[in-house]
Order: structure tokens, then sequence, then C-alpha cells
């Protein structure tokens, strides 16, 4: 018994105190985001069914550039976390460069990709032409806002690794409250501003995207925090550094890709079996962003503490810690889904949509509170414990082998050849988690995930 409670840190103030002060900001954080996406969702969804399908077919683009970013960004996270715990903020700062050079290039390509061919991308998701009309329309103003995201991100990143994660909430609530004001105005027409749709909505997404990186970088450079350094710091990083800062992020990388088009691929699923199953999948999504407000803010705040620990030379204390996280991270989430199941119904009446769409989301809503912690454990084990550890490359595969062998090729055997309803084709999708959930288990016990950085 005692050997449990040391286990799952009972009596261990310190270490919760410390876990809470990282996660409940980036849980706000998160929880701003997921607001922001409700918004955007419960105004586009009182233009009809074919103008929330659209938002939802060209957030598939924004979707992929988070994605991509995220794995570019992870990999300084990791770097970062280390060096914070080494008191190195030369080499965080290097770091910050790569991380800026690239991502901002990475935006770049996904604005242009969705500025001149957002009709030609949303012709894969959709066969309805009133569909890809208007998501083309959203994508061409949306694209002008996936720099100034990504360098959010990149920043905000860095900030919690470090152990500063209240600035980035901050820089979202700003970009929260902006949207939320602008939405109102611009999709309706309100203040003498004619009604634009879900064209106003991307107006809104865009200068609320410009509002959160300058608080970001204003803030910053006041402060003098962790990211705040000299241009010529920023971009002083070596050829070596660079190879390792790859070395590192490349698996990360990879993995974010071949997921996120595992996960567009359920998007084409929806697409095929018609315009009511992706206006109710939209509508399940509003409610996944909820539920990654929990498994972001204790899962992220995982791989500080880990990356921390291991910056400083406690590897032992990174083990427990990891053990400890493991535990009580998807208890946590499990008691929320609780909550979450209960509420699910009301989430349908800020939706204006058919009795059946309502009825296939609210399905589908409830399987994903059924299996909601085992997400949690899969993200606390890849992102919070292999990734932070600097097992990159371990991690993708954990990651990639419940997605691709499992959940992709069961997806479209329950949707296109069997034409079982959308909850049980969603159901289909969880079971590759249990196979990470295994694989990703034996790796931990095993100790062989921890990677010390240079």
């Amino acid at each position: 018994m005692h050997k449990f409670k040391t286990l799952i840190g009972w009596g261990d103030s310190r270490f919760f105190k410390l876990w809470l002060s990282l996660a409940l900001p980036i849980m706000l954080q998160q929880g701003l985001s997921s607001v922001l996406y409700l918004l955007d969702n419960i105004m586009v969804g009182q233009l009809g069914e074919t103008a929330i399908a659209s938002v939802g077919v060209a957030n598939q683009l924004t979707f992929l550039m988070q994605v991509f970013g995220f794995g570019i960004n992870s990999g300084a996270g990791i770097f970062a976390a280390q060096y914070w715990g080494k008191n190195d903020r030369d080499g965080i700062h290097r770091v910050e460069g790569i991380a800026l050079t690239l991502s901002v290039a990475l935006g770049a390509l996904f604005a242009i990709a969705a500025i001149c061919f957002g009709r030609q991308f949303s012709d894969i998701y959709s066969n309805d032409p009133a569909v890809i009309e208007l998501s083309a329309k959203y994508l061409a103003i949306l694209g002008w806002s996936y720099v100034f995201q990504i360098v959010s991100q990149t920043l905000g990143i860095i900030l919690r690794a470090c152990g500063s994660p209240v600035l980035p909430m901050a820089a979202t609530f700003a970009g929260v409250c902006t949207n939320g004001v602008l939405n109102y105005i611009l999709i309706f027409g309100h203040l003498g501003l004619p009604a634009m749709g879900i064209e106003g909505a991307a107006l809104a997404t865009l200068i609320a995207a410009v509002v959160n990186a300058a608080v970001l970088i204003l803030v910053s450079a006041k402060r003098k925090n962790a990211i705040a350094a000299p241009l010529k710091k920023l971009f002083s990083y070596t050829k070596s550094l660079f190879r390792d800062f790859l070395k590192i992020s490349l698996p990360v990388f990879a993995n974010e890709s071949l997921w996120s088009l595992g996960i567009s691929l359920y998007s084409v699923l929806w697409g095929i079996l018609g315009t009511e199953v992706q206006a109710a999948m939209q509508i399940y999504t509003t409610v996944d962003k909820i539920g990654f407000v929990m498994m972001a803010g204790l899962g992220s705040a995982a791989g500080v503490i880990n990356g921390n620990a291991i910056g400083e030379g406690s590897i032992d204390r990174a083990k427990l810690y990891a053990k400890r996280m493991l535990i009580v991270t998807p208890a946590a989430v499990l008691l929320f889904s609780l909550v979450l199941q209960l509420a699910a119904p009301l989430f349908l009446h800020f939706f204006d949509v058919s009795p059946q769409v309502a009825s296939m989301a609210l399905s589908v809503i409830r399987v994903y509170c059924g299996v909601m912690f085992l997400y949690a454990l899969n993200y606390t084990i890849i992102i919070g414990t292999l990734r932070a550890g600097g097992d990159t490359a371990y991690a993708s595969a954990v990651d990639l082998s419940g997605l691709w062998l499992v959940s992709v090729p069961l997806a479209f055997l329950f949707g296109l050849v069997l034409g079982a309803p959308v909850w049980l084709v969603y159901l289909a999708t969880a079971l590759g988690d249990i196979v990470k959930a295994v694989t990703g288990l034996r790796r931990i016990q095993s100790g062989k995930w921890i990677k010390v950085l240079d």
C-alpha cells in the first residue's frame, strides 16, 4: 500500500503543485482555443448545414498546418525543457531561432495553398459543389492567418517548456475575445457593416491570429522572458545543433504528417458518407475540442516536468513522475468524461441541424466520452513521456502503428464495406489506441525512453 501511495504521489504536495501550476494555464489556454472553435461553429451553425460542413472541410487544411507545425515545434519544446533544466538560456534561444525559421516557412507554404488552391483542396473532402464553393471562399481569407498562427504556436510551446504557461494563455485569451466580438459583427452584419457569412468568420479568425501573435511578441520583449533575445542570438545556431534538432524533430514531424494524413482520410470518409455525416462529425469535433483541453493540459505538463527533470540529471525522479502521471492523468480525464457525457445533449441546441444529424452527432459523442480516458493515457505516453524523454522515433512507431495498422483500415471497412452506423465507424477508429497503450507502456517500463540531450 505504501508503494502504491508513493507511486500515485499520495501526500506529495510539491509534485501536485508543480504539475497543476503548469497544467492549469495550459488547460485554460486550450479551453480558450476550444471556446474559439465553439464560437465559430455555433455562429456558423446558424447559417445551416452547408455552411457548417464547409467550415469543417476548410478546417482540414488548418488542422494539417497546425499538426505539421506541432511536429517541428515539439522538437523545440523537448530541447527547451532540457535546456531550461540545465539553465542554458543561450541554448533555448538558438533552438527558438531554428524553430521559427522552419515554422514560418511552413506557414507560408500552407498560406499559399489555402489562398491559391483552396477549391482544389476542398474538392478532396467533399462532393457537394455548394460546400466546395463556400469552403474555398473561407480559405482564401483564412490562409493569411497561417503564419501568425504557427508563430504563436512556436513561442507558446517554448514558453511552456520553460515553465511559463501564463503568457501563452493570456495571448490566447486576447485572441478569443477579439474573435468572438468580430464573429458577431462580421458574420451577421452589425455596427453598420454588411453580413459576410462564413467569410466574416474567416476574417475574424485572421485578425484574432494577428492579435495573439502580437501579444506574445510584445510582452515577451518587454518582460525579457525565456524567449526574448536579439535576432542575432536567435539565428546564431550551429550546424551541429541544427543536425541534432532535426534528429529529434524529424521523427515527430513524420509522425504528425502521417498521423494527420490518417485523420484526413477519416474526413474523406465522412465526405463520401454524405453532407449530413460531415455536419454531424463537425459537431462532434466541437465536443472533442473540449475533451482535448484536459488531455493537452495534463499531458503537456507531464512533458515539461519530465523534460526538466532529465535536463537537471534527476533520472530516477523523471521515471517516478512519468509512472505517476500515467495513472493520475487518465483517472482525472475519466471523471471529466462522465460530466461531459451528461452534458452532451446540451451541445446540440446550439446547432440548426436536422434531427437526423443531431442524432448521429450525439451517438458519436457518447462513444467518444466512453473512450476519452484511453486517449488521455496515450497522449501522456506519447507526448508527455516518450517525446519528452527524447525517444521520438519510438514514440512515432507507437503512434503510427495503432493508427495505420488498426484504426484507418477498420474505419473504411466498417464505413464503406459493412455500411455500419457512424457511431460504430468511430468506435472502430478508437481500437487502435489499445495497440498504442500496450506498446507504449512496455517501452516506458523498460526505461529506454530517456535520452539526455547535449
